[in-house]
């Protein structure tokens, strides 16, 4: 499992193929509308029917900054990931100039018939860019994957606030073990909230409880007081070995920044009031929740996006019925 995980990992960072693609097009673009600025300079006014500007080699200058963006374009083709800081200031170079267009029309400085030039060179290309600095960033966050363990070795080795492994907590009965986000996204919170209004419930079907977590053990302990978990046993996982070893994936671009996403982010913030705050851990790690017995799974859910939540109940209705957990901690 432990070179599955390896591969897995790696497959994860792979440069999808239209990356390159799409700089490769950027590139040639940017090199031919250069160039025909600066051989043409008055040709795109002549089409517009507009006064051609006074100083035409201003013009031509841009078109020569626009062409050496195509290079960089080329460049960074090659490999997306470590070039992306060409791709930032690509970005960045289109959302300004978009916004200073915008501005120069609003003003009446610049005639709007240029609109058709700012969203080929400008605006086209700011999704496709945002995406492809997204993808950097989650390869150039990678966490290591040397020192990852596998399922039965995670679960009997690393050890929680109480010094009991997850393989010893469920060998007294069903364990649900909840994986969520880092401490600082709304849906982490969210669901810490269902899970302590879960917790009489779940224990009085003889179901014991488990965090998991990227934070320190005193930032957990207060953030599972405070939502009425308290006494839950809970394991510090900053490698996310654990994380790794119930098969958890790190969010793509869909999973972490799509509409969905960002609507049920929206709602849990304003309407749901959970807040959100820091990063405290890996930013694109996704949620899962499991149910253990004797250090097997019996039952599992993986998040597919970031706002998806699971159903403890559905989670754990095949379960018979137990002994209650033991005398709850306060």
């Amino acid at each position: 499992m432990q070179h599955q995980t390896e591969m897995k990992s790696r497959t994860e960072t792979q440069t999808p193929t239209w990356m390159p693609a799409v700089l490769a097009a950027a590139g040639v673009y940017n090199l031919i509308w250069g160039a025909f600025v600066v051989v043409l300079p008055n040709a795109l006014f002549n089409l517009l029917e507009m006064p051609p500007p006074r100083y035409s080699p201003i013009w031509q200058g841009v078109g020569l900054l626009v062409g050496v963006y195509g290079v960089g374009y080329l460049i960074a083709a090659k490999n997306p990931t470590r070039h992306w800081p060409i791709i930032l200031v690509g970005l960045l170079g289109k959302f300004l100039g978009a916004m200073g267009f915008a501005y120069a029309v609003v003003r009446g400085d610049f005639p709007p018939a240029f609109a058709g030039m700012t969203l080929a060179n400008d605006v086209v290309w700011w999704l496709p860019f945002a995406a492809m600095l997204f993808h950097a960033l989650r390869a150039n966050t990678s966490p290591e994957t040397a020192t990852h363990l596998e399922f039965d070795d995670a679960i009997n080795t690393l050890r929680g606030n109480g010094g009991q492994t997850l393989a010893e907590l469920s060998s007294g009965g069903p364990l649900l073990v909840l994986l969520p986000r880092h401490a600082g996204c709304t849906f982490c919170r969210e669901v810490l909230a269902e899970l302590g209004k879960r917790r009489d419930e779940l224990e009085a079907r003889g179901i014991r409880l488990a965090v998991v977590h990227m934070s320190t053990p005193e930032s957990a302990e207060r953030t599972l007081a405070h939502l009425g978990l308290a006494g839950v046993p809970h394991f510090a996982d900053a490698e996310q070995q654990l994380y790794r070893a119930f098969e958890l994936p790190r969010g793509r671009f869909r999973q972490l920044m799509g509409f969905n996403v960002l609507w049920r982010g929206a709602k849990a913030v304003f309407v749901g009031r959970h807040g959100c705050g820091s990063i405290q851990g890996d930013g694109f790690q996704l949620a899962g929740a499991f149910v253990l017995e004797n250090g097997k799974i019996r039952s599992a859910y993986r998040q597919d996006d970031a706002s998806q939540q699971p159903d403890f109940l559905a989670l754990t209705q095949h379960l018979p019925a137990a002994q209650p957990a033991g005398k709850r901690l306060k």
